[in-house]
């Protein structure tokens, strides 16, 4: 890869481990999008408070597919 060992034993562990990075990455925005609605002082509208609330759990659902599609595998 780069010649240097540290940075090769970063990468490959990267890419050992690329779906669950992905994953955890999608996990985070799916609940950062469920918990708006918890704060409605961060949402002025409800309407989009409750879209984003279902988007969340759109995400949450689809965590493993979507996370496949990204590293694709």
């Amino acid at each position: 890869m780069t010649g240097i060992p540290i940075l090769d034993t970063i990468l490959n562990l990267i890419m050992q481990h690329r779906l669950g990075i992905a994953m955890m990455g999608l996990a985070v925005i799916a609940v950062g999008l469920l918990a708006r609605p918890i704060a409605p002082e961060w949402s002025a509208h409800n309407r989009t408070a409750v879209a984003t609330m279902v988007i969340g759990g759109i995400i949450l659902i689809l965590l493993p597919t979507l996370a496949a599609a990204i590293v694709g595998t």
